[in-house]
């Protein structure tokens, strides 16, 4: 639990125990480690393990995070493909929108869409009101078809599913599914293996929905 006259103390405590690690090169700066004890709700060694694992995933996959910047996929981007909303949901959720549906296998690779994806959610976990109060993941799936299918190796899809689950500090208090394609089983069938049970019972399906129009995204 997060406790203001606690929070000079706590960010101390992680940043010895990185230090301890000799092998493992940080940032130390207080913002850059409070975002992982909110995300584990200030329990050091959780906090800890997460930023192991936050670099693991980097060390692990080299060709996503190279030349890892908007500037670098600003075509992804203007696809309007994924974003955050403007405004937050009435318990001051983060709501991130992926359209999948709309994703152009032939001009955008499944790693460029995770790519991009994940400097949305990078650039949103900054703001501590996001770090705070968590993150809504909707994901619209209109159009989704077995083309998308194809383009998702078992590898990619426990990639995604470890971003959300094991190695980034933010908080995925839910999944959202909209307008489920036919496909929907065979895309679950691919992630389910690799999802916590947390996680599971955090997806939630709508048949048939619109993302409200009267948001706009925020952006990098």
């Amino acid at each position: 639990m997060e406790k203001p006259e606690w929070r000079a103390r706590d960010i101390q405590a992680l940043r010895e125990m990185l230090q301890e690690e000799p092998n493992l090169i940080v940032p130390s700066d207080d913002n850059f480690l409070l975002r992982f004890l909110r995300a584990r709700k200030f329990d050091y060694d959780r906090a800890f393990r997460l930023i192991k694992q936050y670099y693991i995933l980097r060390d692990n996959n080299p060709e996503l995070f190279k030349d890892f910047v908007p500037s670098a996929l600003k075509d992804v981007f203007s696809a309007n493909l994924e974003g955050f909303l403007q405004h937050r949901d009435s318990e001051g959720h983060a709501i991130f929108v992926i359209r999948g549906g709309i994703w152009d296998p032939a001009k955008h690779s499944a790693n460029d869409i995770y790519r991009a994806n994940l400097l949305c959610l990078e650039k949103a976990i900054e703001d501590p009101a996001t770090q705070i109060n968590g993150i809504i993941a909707l994901l619209d799936l209109k159009e989704f078809g077995f083309h998308h299918i194809r383009q998702m190796s078992p590898a990619h899809c426990r990639r995604m599913v470890l971003l959300i689950q094991n190695c980034f500090p933010g908080r995925f208090k839910g999944i959202h599914i909209i307008n489920e394609p036919a496909v929907f089983d065979i895309l679950f069938a691919l992630v389910k293996p690799f999802l916590s049970e947390k996680l599971k019972n955090r997806v939630c399906d709508f048949f048939s929905s619109e993302i409200p129009v009267e948001f706009g995204y925020a952006t990098l």
